[in-house]
């Protein structure tokens, strides 16, 4: 009786193993349903907060659920609001803050991401992305990327998410009210260029 029931544990053993091994191509209604989620999100409204930037990169691929989010201490860089979203062997930080009240701490990270674009927390350098008018910040992690990576498709998405968190403020921001925060913003496009 043992050996029957060990046989038939080691035989479901081997096609769970069978069927976890398998590939799979992408088929065309595969690409056709990302070209569709894509235009989709370029139709869709988005709130100028956290929660609307959220949404944004859901539609845009680069999270799975804004539901399952993680609230970040947010004081540890001087932000209002943070939240950490999982994606596979993505990690993406999103931040709010407030470019006309910010606290030391804040300008602190920011001076250091404008200077170097990443900032340090408990002595570990963070790479971190502003958006052109200092109102969010985002942390993208890929486990895929490994340091001086610049070519692959890891990369690539990373940078192409940081593009999109600039679309986002371009298309669902309010605008900054005063020109001197207008001078800010140049300022930070400037030295993202250089």
């Amino acid at each position: 009786m043992k050996k029957i029931f060990a046989l038939i544990l080691a035989s479901l053993m081997l096609i769970s193993v069978m069927s976890g091994c398998g590939t799979t191509v992408p088929n065309a209604t595969e690409s056709t349903s990302s070209t569709e989620e894509t235009k989709q999100a370029e139709e869709t409204t988005y709130e100028d907060n956290l929660k609307g930037l959220a949404e944004y990169m859901k539609d845009q691929g680069y999270i799975d659920n804004t539901d399952n989010a993680y609230k970040m201490q947010v004081q540890l860089i001087g932000a209002e609001e943070g939240y950490r979203y999982l994606k596979g062997a993505v990690q993406m930080e999103l931040y709010k803050y407030n470019p006309d009240k910010l606290n030391k701490t804040a300008k602190d990270v920011m001076e250091q991401i404008e200077k170097n674009g990443e900032f340090e927390l408990y002595g570990k350098k963070i790479k971190g992305y502003l958006s052109d008018n200092g109102k969010y910040m985002m942390v993208y992690t890929d486990s895929a990327i490994v340091e001086g990576d610049t070519t692959s498709d890891a990369y690539k998405t990373m940078e192409k998410a940081v593009k999109d968190l600039n679309k986002f403020v371009k298309k669902y921001s309010v605008a900054l009210l005063d020109d001197e925060d207008t001078e800010k913003t140049k300022d930070r496009k400037t030295k993202k260029s250089k």
